[in-house]
């Protein structure tokens, strides 16, 4: 109880001005002000916000086009390494004759068998 006095007596020796007492519309005007001023922070933060996910946005359609062209550019490297090993399997199966042999007749009356030269329709058979 003495500590609570002891208390009182400081707040009340502290303060030199009695309490004002302030009316409705006083009390109703710094309301609006403090509710005016929460409001203005927080649409502040709100285009902050905006502003940071534009920039995200920005940035990750920027990787985007990046992962786009170099996909482009694998898929030909692909495409072209295909093409190569196709035209090289062609070459090598008609070395071996896997596409059959063909007959010649010469001028001499023989003959000359030579490999039938194989086509990208022979690749899958």
């Amino acid at each position: 109880m003495r500590k609570w006095a002891l208390v009182l007596t400081v707040m009340v020796a502290g303060c030199s001005d009695p309490p004002k007492w302030r009316t409705e519309a006083e009390i109703r005007d710094i309301a609006e002000d403090v509710a005016e001023d929460m409001a203005k922070r927080e649409v502040s933060q709100l285009r902050g916000e905006v502003e940071e996910l534009q920039q995200k946005v920005e940035e990750l359609e920027s990787r985007q086009r990046d992962v786009a062209t170099r996909t482009e550019g694998v898929a030909a490297l692909v495409s072209q390494n295909a093409d190569v090993a196709n035209r090289n399997a062609l070459r090598d199966m008609t070395r071996r004759g896997a596409c059959g042999q063909d007959t010649t007749a010469t001028e001499g009356g023989g003959f000359i068998i030579t490999n039938r030269k194989c086509t990208e329709a022979d690749l899958t058979r």
